[in-house]
């Protein structure tokens, strides 16, 4: 009778620690896949590490969790989070460990495996530190991120046997999550990183398109008004009211673009009407006969692909102006199997580089170039001493993949 009451109130006790396994496994999955959840939505690492240390703290009520990454430049292992129970100075612990040193996470990132340390004391991969004595057992897996070990995510806790197989896996589940969130939070850095940059070539180019051509517009008028001034003084006053206009006129076109609203020409006009206009100022400015032809059934487009042809346009109008010498200059604004098409020809002066094609580095065809790989599109120049230039413009009305061939010269 005793024997079997033995092994009654031995199934007991069984049956009751299997159950509290399960809610302990239960509760700790339910609390991992919050996390998974959760840090995905964090960007910043400096966020991010630290809450993951401190739920696995919470999670596996251990003594302490410690995430570790790479650092190649410095062939190192870095602490990047920590958490613990507070009774222990946590500038004890380690910041780094150097690749080679003898630490169960310097294993795992040379071997690639977990690490099921269930008695410090038994085995040679670990390694005590100042601070570390309470330690009894150890559970470090790897993070990888496209095949790549990237880091450790560490466990250490005060009693030995406190791990199992099934807590590696577990954990393997965490590092792989945390792998993901560390991938997002790098592309979130990276993409602002370049969002700053893309900004500050948005104002470099806005501030170029409208200060800049105005000025320019300005001094031209200045310079002809001096010139006329002295066989022809009732005309020098026309110039010098027109450098006025271009002048409030830039002033304008500042404060808008200082808002990021569409160049100020296409506020009250169509894309058309406000080339026409440009064209006609270069007729006005430097005496060429000008022409245009531009479809008048020109599908709708949309207002960043309206800006961005307008502002290539007028940039191509200014370099007429400024550079050409030329007696003609032509316009013309169509679509053509499946692109709307932008082109301005002229009859000038042109130029050559040493590849036979036109410059790239003058900040003007540059800009030209940014705005039309930013809707899409692309940009052809193709010019020759004496024989003029001609820039085509062109964006795709519905996809990127329709014909990009051009027109000769």
């Amino acid at each position: 009778m005793s024997k079997l009451l033995s092994a009654y109130v031995g199934l007991e006790e069984k049956y009751a620690l299997s159950t509290r396994e399960l809610a302990r496994r239960a509760e700790q999955m339910r609390i991992i896949n919050e996390v998974g959840r959760r840090i995905l939505s964090i960007r910043r690492l400096d966020d991010l590490l630290p809450f993951v240390t401190r739920v696995l703290y919470d999670t596996f009520n251990c003594y302490s969790v410690g995430v570790w990454l790479k650092e190649d430049a410095s062939k190192a292992l870095v602490m990047k989070a920590y958490a613990d129970d507070g009774e222990d100075d946590g500038a004890d612990q380690p910041l780094s460990f150097a690749y080679g040193e003898r630490s169960v996470v310097v294993w795992v990132v040379e071997h690639g495996e977990p690490a099921l340390v269930n008695d410090v004391d038994s085995d040679e991969r670990y390694r005590s530190m100042p601070g570390s004595e309470r330690v009894a057992a150890e559970l470090a897996v790897p993070i990888s991120l496209g095949g790549e070990i990237i880091g450790v995510l560490d466990i250490e806790h005060i009693e030995k046997d406190a791990f199992d197989p099934s807590d590696v896996e577990l954990l393997i589940t965490v590092a792989d999550q945390v792998a993901i969130a560390i991938q997002n939070a790098r592309l979130w850095e990276e993409t602002r990183r370049l969002g700053v940059i893309e900004e500050r070539n948005r104002i470099a180019r806005e501030i170029h398109d409208t200060l800049a051509q105005n000025l320019t517009g300005i001094v031209l008028q200045l310079e002809a008004a001096q010139q006329l001034q002295e066989y022809r003084p009732e005309r020098a006053w026309e110039r010098v009211e027109k450098a006025l206009g271009l002048a409030v006129q830039g002033l304008d076109d500042v404060r808008r673009s200082v808002r990021n609203l569409r160049p100020a020409p296409l506020e009250q006009r169509s894309l058309r009407q406000a080339l026409s206009d440009e064209l006609h100022r270069v007729e006005s400015d430097t005496g060429a006969h000008v022409e245009s032809e531009i479809e008048t059934d020109l599908p709708s487009l949309p207002p960043p692909v309206e800006d961005a042809l307008f502002r290539i346009g007028q940039e191509a109008f200014n370099n007429v102006r400024r550079h050409a010498a030329a007696s003609q200059v032509r316009l013309s604004l169509d679509a053509v199997d499946g692109w709307v098409r932008l082109r301005v020809r002229d009859n000038g002066r042109g130029f050559r580089n040493e590849a036979g094609e036109a410059p790239s580095r003058t900040f003007g065809l540059t800009s030209m170039r940014e705005r039309a790989r930013l809707i899409g599109g692309d940009l052809e120049i193709k010019s020759m001493p004496n024989r003029g230039t001609l820039i085509t413009a062109r964006a795709p009305l519905h996809t990127p993949e329709n014909d990009r061939s051009g027109d000769d010269l």
